[in-house]
């Protein structure tokens, strides 16, 4: 059996490439794990934003009076009434919450699930298992809905606002304001021509999910530590120049205990949307 005493040139450089391939290891079983998952949150969150457009239009093409329009002789183009346009948004929004909530609910899940039992297998003893009924899990499954839908309700708002102000400038008509927003709200959920960039869809899912995974991951090794193991934890980048300035800060930190919080505040990744 090879025994590597801690301080040995050769141990240290062993124990090194070891913890490197590991961590390698790490990143492609969260990346096999979660690849399919993304995959099929994205197509559900980008048939809710389609839902989401049709939705609003309807609505906002029922409400003439709320729109600038232009259709005489030219006139001073009257400001949008922003707030009661926001309001049949957030209807709009509303009646289509359930698409969104629901399939991200099963989702985060099952990463949080993965990711905690991952973490088990690697570190606990025969016996013990990671399950949904952690306090933090369910802390984090009962509000991640909510969260998700006041996030994009806000990012909406704001292009949304950008669309009606185009409007209003160009002095559309009814139509062309409805067909607009439905292409916009279709925009979220298209592929893009270049594969490496994400549509937003795409970004909500790998966010949401990948969040999940960090969490179901620090859910799992807070259950170790209350039984008594000593764990530390480490924010592990992928190393190249696309990594943030926030997030090479955090790396650089090197293991530090489960329960402080990394330079950034973060207590876990992900630092940014992915």
């Amino acid at each position: 059996m090879l025994s590597l005493a801690l301080g040995d040139p050769v141990a240290d450089f062993l124990l090194d490439a070891l913890d490197q391939f590991l961590e390698a290891a790490r990143r492609v079983s969260k990346r096999w794990r979660l690849r399919k998952l993304e995959k099929r949150l994205a197509k559900a969150v980008g048939k809710a934003f389609v839902a989401q457009g049709q939705a609003f239009a309807r609505r906002l093409s029922a409400r003439k009076d709320l729109l600038p329009l232009v259709e005489a002789a030219p006139v001073a183009t009257p400001e949008p009434d922003w707030e009661a346009i926001l309001a049949l948004l957030d209807a709009a929004s509303a009646e289509a919450r359930e698409l969104f909530t629901a399939p991200l609910e099963q989702a985060v899940a099952e990463a949080m699930l993965a990711a905690g039992q991952s973490l088990y297998t690697d570190l606990a003893p025969a016996g013990l298992s990671f399950t949904l009924e952690n306090p933090r899990a369910v802390a984090y499954l009962d509000q991640c809905g909510a969260e998700l839908v006041r996030h994009v309700d806000a990012t909406t708002k704001t292009v949304i606002r950008g669309i009606l102000a185009r409007g209003a400038e160009q002095g559309w008509s009814v139509n062309q304001y409805a067909k607009a927003i439905v292409a916009q709200f279709r925009e979220f959920a298209a592929p893009r021509p270049q594969g490496h960039i994400k549509n937003r869809a795409e970004l909500v899912a790998a966010t949401e999910l990948g969040n999940a995974y960090e969490e179901g991951n620090l859910a799992a090794a807070e259950d170790l530590a209350g039984e008594g193991y000593e764990i530390e934890k480490y924010w592990q980048t992928v190393g190249d120049d696309r990594v943030s300035k926030l997030c090479r800060g955090n790396q650089a930190q090197g293991w530090i205990p489960l329960r402080q919080a990394f330079k950034s505040g973060h207590k876990r990744p992900l630092g940014h949307p992915a």
